[in-house]
């Protein structure tokens, strides 16, 4: 026995799920689907490769995790979210299986990023920590609509191993006949981030409770230092920062894609929709 379930929160995953549930299926007992109610095939597909699949309508992500870690039966000491678009790396079971506990409730693991089928290093992307794994009775997830973490009410360690994201999804663009685009799906979900980051940017709540320390210091820095500076002015200095600071032209023609694209159309777009909001008010 593993001694741990996995769940995986989906939408309309079909393209990823069962990638993703097949990678599971390399060190789970038992893997669960908790599934918004998708119009695609993920379920069919989910069902066929074993998985024990829940549906239900959540208002946001948060809510939905958090209803997972509180109902789903599972029979292992452990759990771990893994998401649809995602894949354990190399030599995650082995290093699971020699893992020894003590005395923790929950883990951070690594996540990486893979754009335009590279593995992201550099720029603030190579390897951000992340608390997947856990003891049901002991976390939460904060109820918020963007930038969610888990909340841990015991020892939280970290464990060297890592998942890989590939955020990926067909849209459906009709004038386009080649619609498998990663860029044109990574636009469109930043695109609607946007909306909720620039809704609640002036909701700037603290962690509250032992979460992983990365997490914190992002929020903060976003919170107390990015969102002090001037509209506009602070995509560019973010570019600059993550770019060549953190040496993000180290991965080559995507690192400049990502960057040039999460800093002056993500992080820029959100200024445009505050200025926006602020016109309105």
């Amino acid at each position: 026995m593993k001694n741990i379930s996995i769940i995986i929160p989906t939408y309309n995953e079909e393209e990823n799920i069962a990638k993703c549930i097949e990678s599971a299926k390399l060190v789970a007992d038992d893997i669960y689907v908790v599934d918004s109610c998708s119009s695609d095939k993920t379920v069919e597909i989910a069902r066929g490769l074993g998985a024990i699949v829940y549906q239900q309508k959540w208002t946001i992500f948060s809510e939905k995790i958090n209803w997972a870690i509180e109902n789903v039966p599972i029979k292992t000491d452990w759990m771990m979210r893994l998401d649809a678009d995602e894949v354990l790396g190399d030599g995650f079971a082995e290093v699971w299986q020699n893992c020894k506990h003590e005395d923790v409730v929950a883990y951070s693991i690594r996540r990486r990023f893979v754009f335009l089928q590279k593995e992201l290093k550099f720029g603030g992307w190579g390897g951000l920590w992340d608390i997947r794994i856990w003891k049901p009775a002991y976390v939460q997830m904060e109820t918020r609509k963007i930038d969610e973490h888990i909340l841990v009410d015991g020892r939280l360690a970290r464990l060297e191993v890592k998942v890989l994201d590939d955020s990926y999804k067909s849209l459906p663009i009709v004038y386009d006949a080649d619609n498998r685009s990663r860029v044109k799906f990574w636009v469109e979900k930043h695109n609607n981030y946007s909306d909720i980051e620039a809704k609640e940017f002036l909701e700037s709540s603290a962690v509250v409770g032992r979460s992983e320390v990365s997490a914190k210091v992002k929020r903060f820095i976003k919170n107390k230092v990015y969102y002090k500076l001037p509209l506009f002015v602070r995509p560019f200095l973010f570019f600059f920062y993550r770019y060549f600071l953190l040496l993000g032209f180290l991965d080559g023609r995507q690192g400049l894609i990502v960057h040039v694209l999460h800093t002056f159309w993500y992080r820029f777009l959100v200024d445009v929709k505050i200025f926006e909001r602020n016109l309105l008010k």
